[in-house]
């Protein structure tokens, strides 16, 4: 999926962004670090050191986050993105095979729990990369 020229844009875009929220993050830094010369230097007093230097603050920790929430999007969209080798190994494997086998049943079930009322539960081993890919499907249908 990754491959597809629309999600090597959306790559490229959340790298862009990515990069200019580093440079933002790198001057906000520096800034902040020019604000306690200017305390030591006795430019500001302490109250405005404190005050300054908390906008500051503020400030990197708001772009840090920005700047995970960047990578982690732009990851999603990247050639390498697996979810689980191991799972997408044995999707493959039984991907044409139309009846159901008992080495199937144990690549795929985790277990089964048969209710008083004859409802039954199967639990699946690969639910949560299941519900990973679905998630991050609707993420990709949404945008």
């Amino acid at each position: 999926m990754n491959a597809k020229t629309n999600n090597l844009k959306k790559y490229d875009i959340y790298g862009k962004e990515a990069d200019r929220i580093r440079k933002e993050l790198q001057k906000t830094t520096e800034v902040k670090a020019g604000i306690f010369e200017d305390y030591r230097d006795k430019l500001i007093d302490e109250e405005q050191y404190v005050q300054i230097s908390g906008k500051y603050a503020d400030k990197i920790k708001e772009l840090t986050a920005r700047l995970d929430e960047m990578l982690k999007a732009q990851a999603a969209y990247s050639r390498e993105y697996h979810i689980d080798e191991e799972w997408k190994e044995v999707v493959e494997k039984y991907l044409n095979k139309r009846k159901l086998t008992r080495e199937m049943v144990e690549a795929f079930v985790d277990k089964v729990v048969v209710h008083e009322d004859a409802r039954v539960d199967v639990y699946l081993k690969y639910d949560d990369v299941l519900n990973d890919l679905k998630i991050l499907s609707a993420e990709r249908e949404a945008v």
